[in-house]
């Protein structure tokens, strides 16, 4: 269950980094 948690918080970060930034770069 955690994980699965993590994986989705992982994919609205990533989202929201796209939109911000607009080019989506990970760390």
């Amino acid at each position: 269950m955690f994980e699965l948690m993590l994986q989705c918080g992982n994919h609205l970060n990533t989202y929201v980094e796209s939109l911000n930034g607009g080019e989506g770069e990970s760390k």
